[in-house]
């Protein structure tokens, strides 16, 4: 009986240690697999960001062509109205250098494209931040006041009619007209 039981032991450590083993392939495998998975999904990853920012910079080279047309478009506006204008006052003047700018801007767009002036812009920031940062101050208050003084209830409303935001008057004063400090 002994000998039996050793038998038994043995057979018993070695199916212990095969089925050990084949566990460590098994889990061998899942790792591989889990690695394959795990790069698939990154190359993925990268193939969707590279065709979104592909996409983004189409759009944005597209609007710049727009907006270099429409900046275009204006300067013309602007020539036409300075030569109907009698005369070379000061006006007109002031209208064909405004147009002379806007042609100018409109060329950079073309060739620099939006990259180009969003890197003057930030040079421009770091050279005078205090002058950027009033600029833009100056510009979200104007911005604010503007939306403000929309009135944008048709865009709520469907059966309104007038496809255009109407302004309202800019006369209209809604706060204390009295002076701060002279009250009483």
């Amino acid at each position: 009986m002994a000998t039996t039981s050793t038998q038994n032991d043995s057979a018993e450590s070695s199916t212990a240690e095969r089925a050990k083993e084949e566990a460590g392939r098994v889990a061998e495998a899942a790792k591989d697999e889990v690695g394959q998975l795990v790069d698939q999904a990154k190359d993925q990853g990268r193939a969707l960001l590279s065709e979104a920012t592909d996409r983004l910079r189409d759009e944005v080279q597209h609007q710049g062509h727009r907006a270099a047309e429409n900046l275009r478009s204006f300067s013309s506006e602007l020539r036409t109205m300075a030569q109907s204008t009698e005369g070379s006052g000061t006006a007109g003047t002031w209208v064909r250098m405004g147009a002379d700018r806007f042609e100018r801007f409109a060329d950079r767009i073309e060739d620099e494209g939006l990259d180009g002036i969003a890197s003057d812009v930030g040079n421009f920031a770091r050279r005078s931040p205090m002058t950027f940062l009033t600029l833009t101050f100056g510009a979200g208050l104007i911005a604010g006041r503007v939306i403000k003084n929309m009135d944008t209830s048709h865009l709520s409303n469907p059966t309104s009619t007038g496809s255009q935001p109407r302004f309202e008057a800019a006369s209209k004063v809604t706060a204390r007209q009295e002076p701060i400090g002279m009250s009483g």
